[in-house]
């Protein structure tokens, strides 16, 4: 069950949404998931806030490392589109609709270099696959970068203060460590035992087919 259908079903959990905007079925061309999604926030009759709402775009990219194996029962084949391409098309599209944009990357620094220059209207960029800062982070000094190392360990918390105008005056971002303290929210820990289980299986099926050949 992996590669389309762990996907799909994921996207499908109770409060966790999906995005990938380079994760596509190879022959349509579609993204599986959603490829960005907006979030209106709105600030009640009493707050102070200089502004009343604030759209956010979330966006997911990810690289192709070439060694990926995927399998699903719909025969849905996967392929992932280059993410600075991606990015140049998407994001455009994106801050005619958004105040603030979030990118959630996954992979290597010289890649993701190549997203923020082919779109440079990204604010914030929550990485994993390079665990520090990247050297280059000075060159785009208007965008946020943050990640949780550690193999999820520790969960993230983002605060940004924004302007009249929603630009971003300042953030301070905290890393909290998932303890004992925090529990496990069960349909999320379920699932994580399914995949494991099927990821584990379907590694088997490979390796065999690899000794086959």
């Amino acid at each position: 069950m992996l590669g389309a259908d762990f996907l799909k079903k994921l996207d499908t959990l109770n409060n966790v949404e999906m995005v990938s905007a380079n994760i596509v079925d190879q022959q349509t061309g579609k993204p599986i998931v959603s490829p960005y999604k907006l979030e209106i926030l709105k600030s009640d009759s009493n707050s102070s806030l200089p502004f009343k709402r604030l759209t956010v775009g979330v966006i997911g990219l990810a690289e192709d490392f070439g060694n990926y194996q995927f399998s699903n029962q719909d025969n849905i084949k996967l392929f992932i589109k280059n993410p600075a391409e991606t990015a140049k098309i998407v994001v455009p599209q994106m801050r005619k609709k958004a105040d603030l944009i979030i990118l959630l990357y996954y992979g290597q620094a010289d890649q993701l270099k190549a997203v923020l220059e082919a779109a440079r209207d990204i604010d914030v960029v929550v990485y994993g696959g390079i665990y520090s800062k990247p050297a280059f982070a000075n060159s785009f000094d208007k965008t946020i970068f943050v990640t949780t190392p550690s193999l999820g360990k520790y969960a993230g918390i983002l605060s940004i203060e924004l302007s009249d105008k929603k630009e971003v005056l300042s953030y301070r971002n905290k890393e909290v460590a998932l303890d004992e303290s925090i529990p496990d929210k069960p349909e999320i820990a379920d699932f994580v035992k399914e995949f494991e289980k099927t990821f584990d299986e379907t590694k088997g099926e490979v390796l065999s087919d690899k000794k086959n050949n």
